[in-house]
């Protein structure tokens, strides 16, 4: 059972957002003091939770945080959202603890991101209570009706402020991983051990960058996706020069460089040799492995593939290659995660299973 904290959390000069004017966001100060939950929890809940007339929501009937008009029983006393305000506490409930360890300007991560997390609960159980209510649908008519169940989107702002805020608070671990990929193979490969369920759920999409990997439109996308809360992971091919349009993402601060995977060869090039020639069989191109194994020993000149095909006589299907790939990983993990642990494709996988676990800011983590 979770009981409350009763030491006191000590806010000096902390702002918070809040509604302003005309829906406007603007910031308030936390009046200092030492706060007990239920005290933080009323404080927050006069700047962030409206009054509301419960019998305007579709809930009325049998929300339990209604309080009735005792003169007019068919209608409710204006009050906070009752369930805006539980979530608030609740929220702080289990959060007291890392709360009272915390510096100043994680605590001010955390109430920026919680406003954004109370908003979102407001208004879409405000929205769902509508959106029940047959008696508000007769009212708004299908035309709008329509367009109100099509608002919903719009909530995502909300979310995106509040994963944003809180994806270096570790104690949450709020983040999903945005894979941004060199080309069509390797959406393949990822896409395929998603749907095997060797990657995570966590990893929210894998998408191909457009161009060089740090030109101005691909740095742009990367700080969008940023501010939406993801964890950016990035792979790119060093085509055998001395340097990565890589490095250029690392030193503007836009990737962690725990997160980058450079192939110093090309994607296909980047596997163990046993995995290469199993997936080639698999997907229908006999090739000696021996041969395989010489080329890939060599500096070659061109991708790896082209040698193949030139070996074969023939093309290959490189997308079907790449889930033939994932295949053969996912059936060997055991084995390759033991004996290949320097390989590029098998430490750029250890790393997507186990996320920001495997980053050198784990000792950062660590220590709050």
């Amino acid at each position: 059972m979770i009981e409350d904290n009763n030491q006191p959390l000590k806010l000096v000069g902390m702002t918070a957002p809040r509604k302003g004017y005309f829906g406007q966001q603007e910031y308030w100060i936390i009046p200092d003091g030492d706060y007990h939950r239920n005290t933080l929890v009323e404080v927050l809940s006069n700047q962030w939770i409206p009054f509301l007339e419960c019998h305007h929501c579709g809930r009325f009937s049998y929300c339990k945080y209604v309080q009735r008009n005792p003169r007019y029983p068919e209608k409710a006393l204006e009050i906070r959202c009752g369930v805006a305000v539980e979530a608030l506490g609740n929220f702080l409930l289990v959060s007291w603890e890392k709360l009272l360890a915390y510096e100043s300007d994680k605590l001010e991560r955390f109430f920026r991101g919680l406003y954004h997390f109370i908003d979102f609960v407001y208004h879409v159980e405000v929205m769902i209570g509508n959106l029940i209510d047959r008696d508000h649908l007769n009212w708004a008519g299908t035309d709008l009706g329509r367009r109100t169940f099509g608002y919903f989107p719009r909530f995502r702002g909300s979310l995106d402020s509040f994963a944003a805020e809180f994806q270096d608070l570790w104690d949450f671990y709020s983040e999903e991983t945005w894979i941004l990929v060199e080309g069509p193979s390797e959406v393949e490969f990822f896409s395929r051990l998603i749907q095997l369920q060797f990657l995570s759920s966590d990893i929210a999409k894998v998408q191909p960058y457009e161009g060089k990997a740090n030109s101005k439109n691909n740095k742009v996308y990367i700080r969008r996706l940023q501010e939406r809360g993801y964890l950016v992971a990035i792979q790119g091919d060093m085509d055998r020069s001395a340097t990565s349009p890589l490095d250029g993402l690392i030193s503007d601060g836009l990737v962690n460089a725990g997160m980058t995977f450079r192939f110093n060869k090309d994607f296909e090039g980047a596997f163990p040799s046993a995995i290469l020639h199993k997936a080639l069989e698999i997907c229908g191109y006999e090739i000696e492995e021996e041969w395989l194994v010489k080329l890939m020993s060599k500096e070659a000149s061109g991708p790896i593939v082209k040698d193949i095909e030139r070996k074969l006589g023939r093309s290959i299907d490189k997308k079907l290659l790449a889930r033939g790939l994932a295949d053969v990983i996912q059936g060997n993990w055991h084995l390759l995660s033991k004996s290949h642990k320097t390989n590029e494709i098998v430490s750029c996988l250890m790393t997507l299973q186990y996320g920001r676990a495997v980053l050198s800011t784990d000792t950062d983590r660590a220590s709050s």
